[in-house]
C-alpha cells in the first residue's frame, strides 16, 4: 500500500483487476478515482465488468471492498458513484450497497454518435449521482462482515483498518 498511498495522493486513478476465481480469467476491473468532487477526502468509484459476467455479484463484492478501503484505511468522508441513467446494472450496485441517490445530471456525459447508436450503444442523457458517507457506514448490513474479512498489507505486513 505504500506506492499505492503515494500515488493515490497525487490525484491519480488506482485501478485493481477482477479476477474469476475459478480460472483467474479478467472479468472486470474497479478504481478509485480522485479528482472527481471537490473534496480532498472523497473519491468516485468506477467500475466495469464484462457482459457475460454481470449480475453474479462480483461488482457489488468489490465495490464493497474498495468503499471498505476508503473509509478505514484512507479515511475518505465521502464516496460516490456516477453512472449512465440508462445502466440498471450499476443503478442496482448502487441501491444494495446503500448509496443514496443525490442528483441526476442532465449532459454530463459526452453523448453517443450516430454510428454508435447504430451499433446498439445504449445511453441517456442523464447521469445519476449516488453518494455514501463516513457516518452511514455502519449502517450498512454487509460494511462490517466486509471489513473483518478484508486483509489490507503493507510492507507485506497485514494493517488493521481503521487502526491508523
Amino acid at each position: 500500500l505504500d506506492l499505492i498511498e503515494k500515488e493515490f495522493g497525487k490525484n491519480k486513478d488506482l485501478i485493481f483487476h477482477i479476477y474469476r476465481p475459478k480460472d483467474k480469467a479478467l472479468i472486470g476491473c474497479i478504481g478509485m478515482h480522485l479528482g472527481k468532487t471537490h473534496n480532498p477526502r472523497a473519491f468516485e468509484i468506477g467500475f466495469w465488468t464484462r457482459t457475460q459476467e454481470a449480475g453474479k455479484g462480483y461488482i457489488s463484492l468489490a465495490t464493497q471492498c474498495i468503499t471498505v478501503l476508503g473509509f478505514a484505511y484512507f479515511q475518505s468522508q465521502r464516496i460516490q458513484i456516477c453512472h449512465n441513467a440508462a445502466n440498471h446494472g450499476s443503478a442496482r450496485v448502487c441501491d444494495k450497497l446503500g448509496f443514496q441517490k443525490e442528483a441526476e445530471l442532465h449532459l454530463f456525459e459526452e453523448q453517443p454518435t450516430r454510428i454508435m447508436l447504430e451499433q446498439g450503444y445504449q445511453m441517456n442523457p442523464t447521469a445519476v449521482l449516488n453518494a455514501l458517507f463516513l457516518k452511514d457506514r455502519e449502517a450498512q448490513p454487509w460494511y462490517t462482515k466486509v471489513k473483518d474479512a478484508l486483509k489490507v498489507y503493507q510492507n507485506r505486513k497485514e494493517v488493521f483498518l481503521e487502526s491508523r
